[in-house]
């Protein structure tokens, strides 16, 4: 065969390639360009994560498991889960698959496989990886409609105030109410997952799909900063406050507040938000303020702003480590608290009543 023929060859084998290489653009959405199609659509689950966000879901996943099993690396919740295919070789070293390794450190997104066997002991751990918030914090917004119907899936109390029933008849349109500064008011006095979701998601929609003004937006993304530190000092969350401060700083807040909010965030110390959270949670709990609830509300943590303060919070800290944890409630401070969340209860009751 000549040098002649081979060429002719090549050209004949590049012409064909980039002839079909054109199909998706001439005849629409040939079978390849659907495939492609597809595969944008499929779930991350069971493969390397698309971006930081699928790597926070998949570490978020491993801690709500791991918090609940008692164990705190890949090992131990292989272990745990799979103890036949944890085989220990000579020399002391075990021969594994380490899946579970690399879903703590967010580089593989666990599968449905692996998600079922979970929820089987832990149902709460499916929930989580397959929450709202995973949709609604995407940046961008991919589909509009995808969003809106994660949003109708957070609890009635928050989506409630998110959508507006016009006909009363539990239908709810397809987007938020006119007039959203005042949901995300609300919403924002809240702590847990549900409501700080709800605060990203009207930060969404007032970029994507309104045409709020700038000072709207940084609005917004304060609450919302606001519900985060209060969000992540809640376990499992706590275990990855810096990641989820990270991320939703990088695509939210600094894109959204003023300047001197975005200065203000370089002097967060998580440690410390994390730990005065976490002690009035206790202090609730361990001094039985609500007397009828099992569990301390998300709205408890913002109605103990008003009356711990820093100062207030210093003078607690320096009681519990003199072991005189019954000085504390001879605080004024503490009093007042206490006061305050058992009015905040008893509205709570007569509203169950009515």
């Amino acid at each position: 065969m000549s040098c002649v023929d081979i060429f002719d060859i090549f050209i004949t084998l590049l012409n064909i390639t980039l002839h079909y290489r054109t199909i998706p653009y001439v005849f629409g959405k040939p079978i390849a360009a659907n495939l492609m199609t597809e595969m944008t659509k499929n779930d991350s689950r069971g493969r390397p994560p698309n971006g930081p966000l699928d790597a926070l879901k998949a570490k978020t996943w491993f801690w709500k498991v791991a918090s609940k099993i008692g164990v705190t690396t890949g090992y131990g919740m292989e272990k745990y889960f799979s103890p036949g295919k944890v085989v220990k070789v000579t020399g002391g070293g075990t021969n594994r698959s380490g899946k579970y390794d690399k879903i703590k450190k967010g580089l593989h997104v666990p599968n449905d496989e692996t998600i079922e066997l979970a929820a089987k002991e832990i149902p709460e751990s499916k929930k989580l990886i397959n929450h709202p918030l995973w949709v609604v914090a995407k940046q961008p917004v991919a589909n509009a409609e995808e969003f809106y119907i994660q949003l109708r899936k957070l609890r009635p109390e928050i989506s409630n105030q998110l959508f507006l029933d016009h006909l009363k008849q539990g239908e709810m349109p397809v987007r938020f109410q006119a007039g959203i500064s005042y949901p995300i008011d609300d919403i924002s006095k809240e702590s847990d997952l549900d409501a700080f979701t709800a605060c990203v998601g009207l930060l969404q929609e007032s970029i994507y799909f309104s045409s709020l003004t700038a000072l709207y937006r940084h609005h917004f993304a304060k609450q919302t900063l606001f519900v985060l530190l209060r969000f992540i000092s809640q376990p499992p969350f706590y275990r990855l406050a810096q990641d989820y401060f990270d991320y939703f700083r990088k695509y939210f807040f600094e894109a959204h507040l003023k300047e001197e909010w975005v200065q203000k965030l370089d002097l967060i110390h998580l440690p410390s938000y994390i730990t005065y959270y976490q002690t009035i949670e206790m202090l609730i709990e361990d001094y039985q303020i609500l007397r009828h609830h099992l569990f301390v509300p998300s709205t408890c943590l913002y109605l103990a702003e008003k009356y711990i303060t820093p100062e207030v919070f210093e003078n607690i800290e320096k009681l519990l480590l003199e072991g005189k944890p019954t000085e504390i409630t001879k605080l004024k401070e503490f009093r007042n608290l206490v006061r305050c969340l058992r009015r905040w209860e008893e509205k709570q009751l007569k509203k169950r009543r009515h």
